[in-house]
C-alpha cells in the first residue's frame, strides 16, 4: 500500500474467510462469465499482455491461463500470502505467468503495456474506486480492453421472506457496514459512468445471473460463506439488531431449502475499451 493510502473494507475483510468467500463466488460465477472473455483481442493475439488487478489467491488467473495459453499473464495483490498460494496454485502453469505484490492505487507497471486488464470483485470494497480506474488505464494500452467485476448489492432478492424486511437487512447492514468501512456496496451500477467519463469507448454492462433456477447449491454455497466471513463484520459495523439480523440470515437459507423458493444475485461486469 503506497504511504496515506486507504483500502477501506478490502483492508479490513482480507484474510482466510474472505478467501473462502472469493473461492466460492468463483466457482459459482465462473460458467456465466467465461463467455464474456472471448470477445477480447487478448483471445486472438499471442503474447498479448493480460493483467489480473486484485488477483488474490490466482483463482482467476488460473482460469485466464486456460482461455489465454499464449498470454502473458500478470497477477498483482496488496496481500503478499494471497500471491503466495496464487504461486503454489499456477505452479504448473508456463513461465508467462508472474505474480507481484503492489498498490492497486500506484501499479508497478509502466504506461500503455497491457492489451487486457482484469479486476474483479475490487472497486466495491475499496475507499477510492476512482484510483483504482485511473491506474488501470494508465497502464493499458491505447485501444486495450477492461473487464471490471463489480458487485451491486442493491440487485440482490430473496422470496419468499415472510416476515422479515430484507430491503432493510441490506441497507442497514452490510451497505451501512461498507459505508463506515471506505466501500461502496452500490458501486456496481455507478462502474460504467467511471469509464465513460474517462472517453473510454464501446464501454457496455453484462449482468450474470446467479440465481436458484440455474445453479441453487452454487448460490447456497456463497450464502454460506457470507454468512460464515461476513456475518459478524455485518453487525460491528452496520446497524442491525443482532436478533433481527440472525432471521434475516436464516429466512435467505429458509428460501435456498424451499423447492418454490427463488434467490438472485445480479452481477455487473463493465466492459470497453481505453480511448486512443
Amino acid at each position: 500500500m503506497s504511504e496515506g493510502a486507504d483500502y477501506g473494507q478490502a483492508e479490513i475483510m482480507a484474510g482466510d474467510a474472505m478467501v473462502d468467500i472469493l473461492e466460492t463466488q468463483i466457482a459459482a460465477i465462473w460458467p456465466l462469465e467465461r463467455d464474456l472473455f472471448g470477445r477480447y483481442d487478448a483471445a486472438r493475439v499471442a503474447e498479448s499482455l493480460v493483467l489480473d488487478l486484485g488477483c488474490g489467491t490466482g483463482a482467476a488467473t488460473e482460469r485466464l491461463r486456460e482461455l489465454y495459453p499464449k498470454a502473458l499473464l500478470r497477477g498483482v495483490d496488496l496481500v503478499e500470502a494471497s500471491l503466495e498460494r496464487a504461486r503454489e496454485r499456477c505452479v504448473q502453469s508456463p513461465p508467462q505467468t508472474e505474480f507481484t505484490q503492489g498498490d492497486a492505487y500506484a501499479l508497478p507497471y509502466d504506461d500503455d503495456v497491457f492489451s487486457l486488464v482484469v479486476c474483479r470483485h475490487v472497486l466495491q470494497a475499496v475507499d477510492e474506486p476512482t484510483r483504482v480506474v485511473d491506474e488501470a488505464l494508465r497502464v493499458l494500452r491505447p485501444g486495450g480492453q477492461f473487464h471490471f467485476l463489480v458487485e451491486d448489492y442493491g440487485l440482490i432478492h430473496f422470496h419468499p421472506a415472510p416476515g422479515v424486511d430484507l430491503d432493510r437487512f441490506w441497507r442497514d447492514g452490510p451497505m451501512r457496514a461498507a459505508e463506515r468501512t471506505g466501500g461502496d456496496l452500490r458501486q456496481g451500477r455507478k462502474a460504467a459512468t467511471l469509464f465513460l467519463e474517462r472517453g473510454c469507448s464501446e464501454v457496455r454492462v453484462d449482468y450474470m445471473p446467479l440465481d436458484t433456477t440455474r445453479d441453487r447449491e452454487g448460490l447456497r454455497a456463497v450464502w454460506r460463506n457470507w454468512r460464515t466471513g461476513y456475518e459478524a463484520f455485518v453487525l460491528e459495523h452496520g446497524d442491525l439488531e443482532p436478533a433481527f439480523a440472525t432471521a434475516c440470515w436464516d429466512a435467505m437459507q429458509a428460501v435456498f431449502d424451499a423447492p418454490e423458493g427463488h434467490a438472485c444475485w445480479l452481477i455487473p461486469v463493465v466492459s470497453g475499451r481505453k480511448g486512443t
